[in-house]
């Protein structure tokens, strides 16, 4: 058996302060990204894990 992991993209964005806290997050990239221009945050997009198993037969 071998675990296997892998990264997808999610709607969610968020928008991060210097310290790399959280200072804002959602769906709408447009308003995540406004937000973080007036603070001079950093946007990203979160991702997720996604884990599975490959098994011989």
């Amino acid at each position: 058996m071998t675990a296997m992991t892998d990264w997808q993209p999610t709607a969610w964005w968020a928008a991060f302060d210097d310290h790399g806290l959280l200072a804002c997050e959602g769906v709408d990239e447009a308003a995540v990204r406004m937000e973080a221009a007036k603070a001079g945050h950093s946007v990203r997009r979160l991702w997720r894990r996604t884990d599975s198993e490959w098994r011989p037969a």
